[in-house]
């Protein structure tokens, strides 16, 4: 191949790479759920877990509990990624789905 066919390919991988750049990215979390925040167990021992709408159960770490114990009971959109390391409380190991540390989280619409 000569330099002039090439010139036309180059130009087009960094017109491509330079419209890339310029696009506004969407922020991945490793782990995306869709439920509802519930409130497990009795007085005084109460935990708050996250119910997805295909059933799973997920348990919320501990510095979060306080904070999203005030959202209302409507669907939501939780982002975040599974704690890693030792059970951050008993209760923990009562979901096996694991312990979700959240790092946003938005309303949908209900289905």
């Amino acid at each position: 191949m000569s330099l002039k066919s090439l010139l036309p390919i180059a130009l087009a991988v960094l017109l491509a790479g330079g419209a890339a750049a310029g696009a506004p990215r969407r922020e991945r979390y490793p782990l995306e759920v869709t439920g509802r925040p519930v409130v497990y167990g009795h007085e005084p021992f109460t935990y708050l877990c996250i119910e997805a709408v295909d059933g799973t159960v997920y348990y919320v770490h501990p510095d979060q509990q306080q904070e999203l114990r005030t959202l209302p009971p409507k669907l939501y959109v939780f982002y975040g990624r599974l704690h890693v390391g030792p059970l951050p409380t008993i209760e923990a190991a009562r979901h096996p789905a694991g312990t979700m540390v959240v790092e946003r989280w938005e309303e949908t619409v209900e289905r």
